[in-house]
């Protein structure tokens, strides 16, 4: 008798499954269907409940994370979700101890906060990390090595003017007078 319970429980498990297309109760009803067979082999009913219950676990357990990842990997973020990871410019200086901060995100403007406290000042390319609430939660990019300091440049970053350099301009300079 409960086996046709069981196996009534798995058919409506399976409609609903069909008409919502979003793997809610297949595992119930692979539950409910081997609850069913040990009905109809005699088990006690509290054996019958705890098998559905156990079935239906493991069931959800081991195969839900692979039919997310091959059923949903044509699934496209929407909105907020699809601006982590994107690049902007920071519109204007983002500093977490001020509570100000805005960057501009393919045309929209974001309030921001900094991922690591740190102050990014204006201009500056930024990473999105996450959204909380209403903010991008950002990281400064760090800025491209463009080519190597040239041989005259001292570690301040000023020119230094050869002797050599020096005595030559000012043979030039008397040689014209």
């Amino acid at each position: 008798m409960f086996a046709l319970y069981w196996m009534a429980a798995a058919v409506i498990l399976l409609i609903v499954e069909i008409l919502t297309l979003g793997l809610t109760s297949i595992w119930f009803a692979g539950g409910a269907v081997s609850a069913a067979v040990a009905a109809f082999i005699g088990v006690p009913l509290w054996v019958q409940l705890v098998l559905f219950i156990v079935v239906s676990c493991i069931l959800f357990f081991m195969t839900r994370p692979l039919a997310q990842k091959y059923l949903n990997s044509h699934v496209e973020k929407t909105n907020v979700d699809a601006v982590i990871g994107r690049h902007g410019i920071v519109k204007e200086e983002i500093n977490n101890a001020q509570g100000k901060g805005l960057v501009i995100v393919d045309g929209i403007d974001w309030s921001a906060k900094s991922l690591n406290g740190d102050v990014i000042r204006e201009e500056s390319q930024i990473v999105i990390h996450k959204v909380q609430g209403v903010k991008l939660v950002v990281e400064a990019m760090p800025m491209p090595v463009s080519e190597p300091w040239p041989e005259e440049v001292n570690e301040t970053g000023e020119e230094e003017i050869k002797e050599e350099e020096l005595k030559e301009e000012q043979q030039e300079e008397e040689q014209e007078e």
